[in-house]
């Protein structure tokens, strides 16, 4: 017997009695007998075939409609459960890959990233990421200086108090030049 979740048989389930109504519903109009001898039995057989289409096809599209719903429900409640199965694989290779047992890494939120060290505006006092040119609250312009990268030759404007920066183009790490000593007389 195969591991289905329940809600697979509860599917099962149903297809099962929408075929039973189909076929009782079949056998039930072919048990009916039109009188022989009357000049309506051709009449009454039209209508038992009529009422036979009618039937049956309302049956079978109340099975579509029914198997519609369920297939999609099936499908919604499955994605939850694959994707903790997925969660619950990747996180045991993590542990295999960084060698760590895996009771550690499971269950455990990833780690809080690094914060960015900040500066405070001199206009509004706000905190602000120290590698802001523009204060976002106040839109304050901090002094920049426009510097070309060495690699690349693209021009940027870095912060005058930041000595280290990074090229917007080629990622290059640079540094500014220490201003030349003051000439002596």
């Amino acid at each position: 017997m195969p591991s289905w979740r329940p809600f697979t048989w509860v599917i099962l389930v149903m297809q099962g009695l929408f075929a039973v109504w189909l076929i009782t519903a079949i056998v039930d109009v072919g048990s009916t007998t039109c009188p022989a001898e009357s000049e309506f039995s051709g009449l009454c057989e039209a209508g038992q075939a009529f009422g036979l289409a009618i039937g049956v096809t309302l049956i079978l599209f109340v099975w579509a409609l029914v198997d519609v719903i369920l297939g999609v429900t099936w499908v919604v409640t499955n994605k939850s459960e694959s994707a903790q199965r997925s969660d619950l694989r990747d996180n045991r290779l993590i542990a295999a890959l960084a060698g760590k047992p895996i009771a550690t890494r499971l269950g455990k939120p990833p780690a809080a990233k690094a914060e960015k060290p900040t500066k405070k505006c001199p206009d509004c006092a706000e905190s602000i990421l120290a590698e802001a040119r523009v204060c976002r609250y106040c839109r304050h312009d901090f002094p920049t200086n426009n510097l070309r990268c060495f690699k690349c030759c693209h021009a940027q404007a870095v912060l005058v108090g930041h000595s280290k920066f990074t090229c917007e183009e080629c990622g290059q790490h640079l540094r500014r030049n220490p201003p030349a000593p003051p000439a002596e007389s």
